[in-house]
Order: structure tokens, then sequence, then C-alpha cells
């Protein structure tokens, strides 16, 4: 696990999905088709794909990887959790937005 998913998951996960309430977190998870989220988290009834990303910039491949990994796992939720330095590009902001995907930027992040 990378450091930004460390602060990810001790900064953001725990206290969104607390374990104590149900939600179990698998850290990098591999999944059928190969791919390997951030996070899948999970209760009995729910489930929500992370990916954690702490780059300079996010494409539309970064998106329609974490499309095809919530797809995969008949995820509820997709997040798509990001450095306060990433930019998102209007467009691909744009398809975001058009597959409701929850964005998180991590403004405290100092990675």
């Amino acid at each position: 696990m990378s450091e930004f998913e460390s602060y990810v998951l001790a900064e953001y996960l725990l206290d969104e999905f607390p374990p104590e309430e149900g939600w179990e977190i698998i850290e990098r998870p591999t999944l059928e088709d190969g791919s390997r989220p951030s996070f899948l988290i999970e209760t009995r009834n729910e489930s929500v794909v992370v990916f954690a990303k702490d780059k300079d910039e996010i494409n539309f491949r970064d998106v329609d990887k974490l499309l095809a990994a919530a797809e995969e796992v008949d995820a509820d939720e997709a997040y798509l959790i990001v450095a306060s330095n990433t930019h998102i590009p209007d467009d691909v902001g744009d398809y975001i937005e058009q597959h409701e995907i929850e964005v998180v930027e991590m403004s405290d992040w100092e990675g």
C-alpha cells in the first residue's frame, strides 16, 4: 500500500466506514479481472470501491478502471480520492460526474 493510500485509510476511510459499524475495509484486493483497486469496502448489504490517486492528473483511463472495478464487484458506490495537487481536467470531471463517482480531495495531504 502506498503512503497516500495509508493516509486515506487513516484520515478518511476509517471515519466514513467504521469497522465497529460492520464495514470491512479490504486493502488492495485482486479482483477476478486482475484489477487492484486501492480499497474494497463492504457490509452485508453494501459495497464501495475506492481508488486513491496521488498523481499529477486524473485521466479517462483512471476513471474507466474505477468504473470497471465497481462493475466487477457490483458496487453500490465508487469513490475517487485524490491529493489536493492532483488536477482533474474539466472533461474528465464531467465524465466523473456523469457516472456519479464520489470525488474526495485530501487537502491536508503533504506527500
